[in-house]
């Protein structure tokens, strides 16, 4: 799904914003949360295995879980979404 969201996500990467963190909360803003957290779905466990139990923990509002997660693993999660969308770094 993320690969339909190419656009967006290209914007959100072309604006470069300071850190990973952001970047994802931007994107999260551009697209709204449910349809973030179906691409999250769509793309598989690479994913849901970093986002999946912070999701559950912040009731599914995912703003919240990636800040949970932190800077270092949101870096790793930007890098999944790059490429699902097929952006280049």
């Amino acid at each position: 799904m993320f690969f339909h969201l190419q656009k967006v996500v290209l914007n959100v990467h072309m604006d470069c914003k300071p850190t990973a963190l952001k970047n994802i909360k931007s994107l999260i803003d551009k697209v709204t949360n449910d349809i973030f957290v179906n691409a999250c779905e769509d793309c598989g466990d690479v994913i849901l295995r970093f986002l999946g139990p912070q999701l559950k923990a912040c009731n599914g509002d995912a703003k919240k879980a990636i800040k949970a997660l932190g800077e270092w693993n949101a870096k790793a999660i930007w890098g999944l979404i790059l490429d699902a969308a097929m952006v280049s770094r």
